[in-house]
């Protein structure tokens, strides 16, 4: 069996067999060819009758087996990412109450009209919620391949900067034709990235 340092879910199973009758827990931890049986009497168990210091311990093993992998510059893309989803999400929810609070409609937060700030943080917060999954998509095979350089670096940079001007152009009102522009460059850098990770 080969163990990729990325994916140790892939090769730890977990098998709980709880023993009510004799108050025992026996929990087996298996990884490749090897086997780690952990078993310890229910002494302090709750009012379920699950020995939690037991539970506590396989977490802290299973953390212990676990490689961490250092923030890379796909990573930080996808945290700096999720932030700015975050932001927009609040920033819509606080353009929203405002508007409720001014006497306006539920019924125009549908309303598609590119001159309301309401429509424009909406589609803006749609399109990243849209876009997400493909850049994680994209982290998850560079991360898992190990593919890493200045060319990846490079990629994820204008991915990001250009995502985040396509929203900027989005709420702003300007020109589509910009936003257009930086869609293509977008996934331009998507492709090369994914090319880069499986080739």
């Amino acid at each position: 069996m080969i163990y990729h340092p990325y994916l140790p879910l892939l090769q730890l199973q977990l098998v709980a067999v709880f023993d009510i009758v004799s108050g025992c827990i026996g929990i087996t931890l298996c990884r490749g060819n090897y086997q780690l049986p952990i078993t310890k009497k229910a002494n302090h168990s709750d009012a379920t009758g699950f020995n939690m210091r037991v539970i506590f311990d396989k977490m802290k093993f299973m953390g212990s087996v676990m490689p961490t992998i250092d923030m890379t510059f796909p990573l930080w893309g996808l945290a700096i990412f999720i932030l700015w989803t975050i932001a927009i999400v609040i920033l819509l929810l606080a353009v929203r109450i405002r508007h409720l609070s001014a006497g306006g409609s539920v019924k125009d937060f549908a309303t598609q009209n590119d001159e309301s700030l309401l429509w424009r943080l909406f589609r803006v917060q749609s399109n990243l919620v849209e876009n997400l999954p493909l850049y994680i998509g994209v982290v998850f095979l560079l991360t898992v391949r190990g593919v890493s350089g200045i060319a990846v670096d490079s990629l994820v940079v204008v991915y990001i900067v250009f995502r985040l001007i396509h929203s900027a152009i989005h709420i702003a009102g300007i020109d589509p034709t910009f936003r257009l522009l930086s869609l293509v460059i977008q996934l331009v850098c998507l492709v090369a990235l994914t090319v880069l990770a499986i080739f």
